[in-house]
């Protein structure tokens, strides 16, 4: 994929994920651990493009845990921008959908599965980025 020089890109490298694949990756992630939000963009095209030019710089950039999961146990320094906890965005959702609902139950899984994962990152990348201190309190305390 050519793009038009716009002075900040060199290469940008588009790879397809179709819903479908989407769907069936959340399907088998189910019974498991991972994060739904993780599972639903696993693309192992895109893992196998990472896995060959991460070599070619310095630092990975990635937002939000769905695309930082390809970077954690990789050499170099990698940055995840986190922006907010999704997990207490998803506790307050699930307060709000009526009980017993699909998207109760929905929610209150994978709000439970991010808060153990999103916990867990916790010095596993060089510098993680949240915006609020409220969401970094929600997460990690007092730790800096």
């Amino acid at each position: 994929f050519i793009v038009k020089n716009d002075h900040v890109f060199d290469k940008i490298f588009r790879i397809y994920h179709p819903k479908i694949k989407s769907y069936f990756n959340v399907l088998k992630a189910l019974p498991g651990r991972k994060p739904l939000q993780i599972a639903y963009y696993k693309n192992t095209e895109f893992e196998n493009k990472l896995n060959e030019i991460i070599g070619n710089y310095d630092l990975t950039l990635s937002h939000l845990i769905r695309v930082g999961d390809y970077t954690l146990n990789k050499p170099g320094l990698h940055i995840l921008e986190m922006t907010d906890a999704i997990s207490l965005n998803y506790s307050r959702i699930k307060k709000e959908a009526p009980k017993n609902s699909l998207k109760s139950i929905i929610y209150s899984i994978e709000q439970e599965r991010l808060l153990k994962y999103e916990k867990e990152v916790y010095g596993r990348y060089s510098l993680i980025s949240l915006i609020s201190e409220v969401d970094k309190k929600f997460l990690f305390g007092n730790r800096n």
